[in-house]
């Protein structure tokens, strides 16, 4: 039986086999189904249409999307995920790194990164942690829950789409958590491009959101969407990011 159907959208064959596919295979006492989006010839130009064609392919209870770059650090990490989430039971979206909301908010992750390795976060988890959004390196979602609310196409980059999934749950009822994990995302990249910034304005603009929230809290910042001010941080952002996208085109 079918326990985490996971799902990778890769496009480095070499990453995925060294670090990840490498990984999985050591794990024991938890069946899983891996389910490849293959990316290497940008077949895909959104994140959100890659996940909806790899999630309508799982058949278990849980989906777990993941990274390229994700190391499992010890041979039993997915059962531990799979038992936290059948401990947990009730949830909307649960994560490996994630941010919680009011007004003493911080990142939220048991996990390392970075290469050097170094940790995540200083606000370390050690115990399940309410957040308001989870980080996109590893999140686990329900099944059920995919059936009835695919990832939003509308989001046409290849960002926040766990952030973006994590709020229609919050604003379904349900809770999301950030877990303890013994992970490694062996990755750099903190990839906070143009259209990082171009989903925000379009996210904060969105019916579905509007005047439904008034901050978003990311592992990559927290950001205003009622007031004038908040937006303009935003476009001020998107417009230096832009400057350096066409001043490294004409170098």
């Amino acid at each position: 039986m079918i326990q985490l159907n996971i799902v990778c959208v890769y496009n480095n064959k070499k990453k995925l086999n060294d670090l990840l596919i490498a990984s999985l295979s050591k794990q024991k006492d938890c069946m899983y189904q891996l389910i490849l989006v293959d990316n290497t010839n940008n077949q895909y130009d959104s994140a959100c249409k890659a996940l909806n064609y790899g999630c309508s392919q799982a058949d278990g209870k849980y989906i777990m999307i993941l990274h390229q770059d994700i190391l499992f650090r010890n041979e039993y990490e997915l059962k531990n995920i799979y038992d936290q989430c059948e401990k947990i039971k009730e949830f909307g979206v649960i994560g490996v790194a994630g941010r919680n909301e009011g007004l003493i908010s911080h990142t939220l992750s048991s996990i390392t990164d970075r290469i050097p390795e170094q940790e995540c976060s200083k606000y370390k988890v050690t115990n399940l942690t309410e957040c308001q959004t989870v980080d996109e390196c590893l999140f686990i979602i329900k099944n059920n829950d995919f059936k009835q609310q695919h990832f939003d196409e509308n989001n046409k980059s290849w960002h926040l789409y766990a952030v973006e999934y994590s709020i229609a749950m919050k604003l379904k009822g349900k809770s999301n958590y950030v877990i303890d994990s013994s992970i490694y995302h062996v990755s750099n990249a903190l990839s906070l491009d143009d259209s990082y910034f171009k989903e925000l304005l379009r996210f904060s603009r969105s019916i579905k959101y509007y005047n439904k929230i008034d901050k978003i809290y990311t592992t990559c910042g927290i950001w205003e969407f009622r007031n004038f001010s908040g937006k303009l941080k935003i476009i001020e952002i998107l417009i230096k990011q832009l400057i350096k996208k066409y001043m490294r085109k004409i170098q």
